[in-house]
């Protein structure tokens, strides 16, 4: 198995690692010459659980392919129950195909004296083991784990099968960084008129949902949770409930009595840590709706800051722990830097720190970071107290304007002028280390006009002097429908067209689509004037741009569009609709020789290339 080297910090981007190595490391056992039903022989052992022993194994019918194999422990096998569960798993992984979901390849039969399954051999280290040695440098490498254990809990929801179990040790890194969701022991099939199961306390304590604790009830928002608790672990390297007994630890898991993930590694920031909250919430109502939910909420974190293919991500890290989390750190900052900008320019000064904090948390050497934190916290203390003044302004009006209001047969003209000439003098005494200040507020009552009639009297609203904030109802409609909507970064729930109702200002809308590899993180952004009238939005998800390299036997321009786009031997940018492959026609011309028409295939995100020889034209007799 990989050996993931452990990690120094050393306080900034400064990440240092040793290479992943690749080596096998000795044995924790051996079963010398043991071949399971004449086919599956038996290496060596390299795992112990609470149920069955891992060995390395070999099947001799498929050309010797390495397998795994997962033996239940001789004193379990002897109960049926433990059979039947045990088959079960084979059973439920089996019917489970997807990338990051453990493969099973067979079981034993009824017939058999041992009680085994055999699965695919990963060769890599489980997500507890890697973050126990030393927590990610940066949060969203965990998060970018989370989100690709969750895409396997989605697969396994649509199968209607609940894992029930969903923890680091049973999340396995693979060497070349693809993540492997294992263990389905203690799964359960949803029963589909019913869609929930009542749980017995099976599965690990630590990382159970509270109505699992209680027995109560079981549907999917459980493994979102589970899920909650597994993302807590990557981006803080501590789990969320932990006690000194198991009785304490029950409670505080009933109570959802745990620390919030940005308190305790400010690195993870205000977002990461609010998906936690809504995945770790007490009644499973107030949850994600579903693990697709929380899928989205990841992926539109991730595409937030530049991450738009965390499986791509995670293979670029394994190869270079190292190099990628230097690169990885300084990506992060760059672009948590071009955020804060923009929510100054915005006018969210709030938003802005959020993101300064996180900078300054990952390198407290980034100097343009504090600077700009001083600058806006110095700002937002004088907005605070700008604030208070306002407040005691409109409070010492309103006290006025209610005497006023108050004052008996204002009809006299005299009374009239007596309350125009009158004055009020608060007198405030504030004691301080023992010496008393007066403070004097002089409040004039507001003028009013002397009418010939009462009919003709003008006199001043409260309703005039305050305008209500105008909100413009908006529509967006996003294509594909199934991508995500991210506006003012808030994802938006529902579904297009997307009903909003904005304020006056300038507007980012994002759009992202986590189960397109070929599609681009999509940015759109608008405004609202103050006459602004309700409008429709129309975005679509962009696609990466496919490319083309035609080879000539002479130099040549190469149109397609009715219009010249280069020539040839260079790679040209072609814009990609849609994201399937399509076929696009292109002509290729140069002077004195025959003009050529040829179809290439292209492909968002994919370089073709074609080859062309030019005949030359015959010349004039």
């Amino acid at each position: 198995m990989t050996v993931f080297q452990a990690a120094i910090w050393s306080g900034n981007c400064d990440y240092s690692w040793t290479s992943l190595d690749s080596s096998v490391p000795a044995p924790l056992g051996s079963m010398d010459n043991l071949i399971l039903d004449d086919r599956y022989e038996v290496l060596e052992q390299v795992g112990v659980g609470g149920m069955a022993t891992v060995y390395r194994g070999r099947d001799r019918r498929l050309g010797g392919r390495e397998v795994a194999i997962k033996m239940l422990h001789p004193h379990l096998a002897q109960r049926q129950d433990n059979r039947l569960r045990f088959q079960v798993e084979a059973e439920n992984a089996a019917n489970l195909e997807h990338d990051n979901i453990l493969r099973v390849f067979d079981a034993s039969g009824a017939g058999s004296d041992k009680s085994y399954i055999v699965m695919e051999f990963v060769r890599g280290r489980t997500l507890s083991d890697v973050v126990s040695e030393k927590p990610f440098r940066v949060p969203e490498l965990g998060v970018m784990i989370a989100h690709e254990v969750t895409r396997a809990v989605v697969h396994a929801h649509r199968s209607r099968i609940l894992h029930r179990d969903i923890k680091p040790e049973n999340v396995m890194i693979r060497h070349d960084g693809v993540v492997k969701l294992m263990d389905f022991g203690i799964a359960r099939a949803l029963d589909v008129s019913h869609f929930t199961t009542t749980g017995a306390l099976i599965g690990s304590p630590a990382h159970m949902a509270p109505e699992q604790i209680e027995g109560g009830p079981l549907d999917f928002k459980a493994d979102v949770f589970s899920t909650g608790i597994l993302l807590y672990f990557a981006v803080t390297g501590t789990l969320p409930f932990t006690a000194a007994t198991p009785h304490a630890l029950l409670r505080k898991i009933l109570d959802t009595d745990y620390e919030p993930a940005q308190r305790v590694r400010p690195s993870v920031g205000r977002d990461v840590s609010r998906i936690i909250d809504k995945a770790l919430r007490r009644a499973p109502e107030e949850r994600y709706a579903s693990a697709d939910d929380l899928l989205s909420a990841l992926a539109s974190h991730l595409n937030l800051v530049g991450i738009a293919n965390p499986g791509s991500e995670l293979r670029s890290w394994a190869k270079n722990p190292k190099q990628y989390e230097d690169l990885l750190c300084q990506r992060i900052i760059t672009r948590l830097h071009e955020l804060a900008d923009g929510a100054i320019h915005d006018g969210k000064p709030h938003v802005a720190i959020e993101y300064l904090n996180r900078v300054i948390a990952l390198d407290n050497s980034d100097h343009r970071a504090t600077s700009m934190l001083a600058s806006l916290t110095e700002s937002a203390r004088w907005r605070r107290l700008g604030k208070r003044l306002v407040a005691t302004i409109i409070i010492g009006t309103g006290v006025a304007f209610a005497v006023w209001r108050v004052i008996p047969d204002r009809k006299s003209p005299a009374q009239i002028q007596s309350v125009n000439e009158a004055r009020t003098v608060a007198s405030l005494r504030l004691e301080r280390d023992g010496v008393a200040q007066t403070l004097n507020a002089v409040m004039r009552f507001p003028t009013v006009r002397i009418a010939e009639s009462p009919e003709e009297r003008q006199e001043r609203r409260p309703e005039e002097m305050f305008q209500p904030v105008a909100l413009v109802p908006v529509e967006i409609r996003v294509s594909p429908p199934a991508a995500t909507l991210t506006v003012d970064g808030k994802v938006q729930r529902g579904g297009s067209p997307y009903r909003l109702r904005l304020g006056q200002g300038k507007h980012t809308a994002v759009l992202t689509h986590p189960s397109c590899d070929v599609c681009e993180r999509t940015e759109y952004r608008f405004e609202i004037g103050p006459k602004s009238q309700p409008r429709t939005l129309n975005y679509a998800v962009a696609v990466k741009p496919a490319y083309l390299i035609v080879h000539t036997n002479t130099d040549a321009r190469i149109f397609y569009g009715g219009t010249a786009q280069g020539r040839s031997g260079e790679k040209l940018k072609i814009v990609a609709k849609r994201p399937e492959p399509w076929a696009q026609e292109i002509r290729i011309e140069a002077p004195g020789y025959q003009s050529d028409t040829r179809q290439v295939r292209l492909g968002p995100g994919e370089t073709s290339e074609v080859r062309v020889t030019l005949e030359k034209l015959s010349s004039a007799p």
